[in-house]
């Protein structure tokens, strides 16, 4: 399991349920969160996309290095797509609320 499914879990959430405002307030700052941790890892993996672009270039990237970032990247991919359906839920979510009482 990854930070991917770990995200993803989170997303599942009861839509008919009515929020209270604390509620709201939880989703909206998890929204807010995801949206930052999205930008955040986006600009860390382009990053690491320009270090491995160079150093192979270089002749400076061993094998076992390689793997390793290779397995990193996969996982930080995962994070991101979780991320995203997690942003996703979470404004769904909000727009179901819309117009119900708490």
């Amino acid at each position: 399991m990854n930070l991917g499914h770990v995200i993803r879990k989170k997303c599942k959430r009861d839509a008919d349920e009515v929020l209270n405002a604390d509620q709201i307030g939880e989703i909206k700052q998890d929204l807010n969160t995801a949206r930052d941790a999205i930008y955040n890892i986006s600009l860390g993996v382009a990053a690491i996309g320009a270090l491995i672009a160079t150093a192979a270039t270089e002749g400076e990237l061993g094998q076992e290095t390689a793997g390793r970032l290779g397995w990193l990247l996969e996982e930080l991919g995962g994070g991101i797509y979780g991320l995203l359906d997690f942003e996703m839920a979470c404004t769904e979510r909000l727009r179901a609320q819309g117009g119900r009482k708490e």
